[in-house]
């Protein structure tokens, strides 16, 4: 009887030590696993912010190239410019375009003597528009005998060309054409006059209204400008400087010296 409790035993010890030793194989696989599972995650976490800053670097390039297009975008019209002036250098023989930040017209007339005047004057002026909406600023300043106003007009083209052309009127030979006037006004008084731009073009600038083409039929058929010129007083001075505005900032335009 003494012999079978003790086989008993004996076989409980061994199932016990079995249990015990599956137990700790389990316990190192569950150990295992669970280094294993950290690894695994900690690739990934690392792999993650990788790809994560990749992927941020990339929409922060994707953004910068974006940015450097649309400067580059904002820049053509002025590249536009600078190949206008180079195909039209300012020579004897050729039309020129020129580039400037700022332009004049200027007309005066002195009293020298009793019986002669001396007067200097440009009446107008043709400017290239480079950008849509821009704002045209001319700050206008003369001295006269009281009543004088001064007919600031701006038209649509080089007037000069007849570009766009409008029909006036037609008289018994005379046919008389106009660019359109985009913008006018009697100016009585020294200050700062404005006026957008609708469109990027040429444009004309006048101190003495529209300016206006005009064809003969008479033999031989002929063609000539028609400028209203301002009336001579004793003494008088008019000057138009102005400029062209994009956001409230001055910009680069172009201006024809010949026509």
């Amino acid at each position: 009887m003494s012999k079978i409790i003790k086989q008993t035993e004996e076989l409980s010890e061994k199932r016990y030590q079995i249990e015990k030793g599956h137990l700790r194989v389990k316990n190192l696989i569950c150990l295992i696993l669970f280094i294993g599972l950290i690894l695994v995650s900690g690739l990934y976490i690392d792999l993650y912010q990788r790809y994560k800053a990749q992927h941020d670097n990339f929409l922060k390039q994707e953004e910068d190239l974006r940015i450097l297009k649309d400067k580059f975008d904002d820049l053509t019209p002025i590249l536009g410019l600078i190949n206008m002036s180079l195909e039209r250098p300012p020579t004897p023989s050729d039309r020129s375009v020129v580039l400037v930040s700022g332009y004049s017209i200027e007309y005066w007339v002195r009293r020298v003597d009793s019986d002669f005047t001396r007067s200097g004057f440009t009446l107008f002026a043709i400017f290239y528009a480079p950008y849509e909406s821009l704002t045209l600023r001319m700050y206008l300043f003369f001295w006269h005998r009281d009543g004088l106003e001064i007919p600031l007009t701006i038209q649509r083209g080089n007037a000069l060309r007849n570009e766009s052309g409008i029909f006036v009127e037609m008289g018994s030979n005379i046919t008389t054409w106009q660019s359109p006037v985009i913008w006018s006004i009697n100016a009585s008084r020294v200050g700062i006059y404005e006026a957008t731009l609708p469109s990027r073009g040429w444009y004309t600038l006048s101190i003495s209204g529209p300016i206006q083409i005009q064809s003969r039929d008479d033999p031989p058929p002929s063609t000539s400008l028609h400028i209203s010129y301002i009336p001579y007083f004793d003494d008088l001075q008019i000057n138009v400087d102005f400029k062209l505005l994009r956001n409230g900032e001055p910009i680069i335009f172009a201006i024809a010296r010949r026509w």
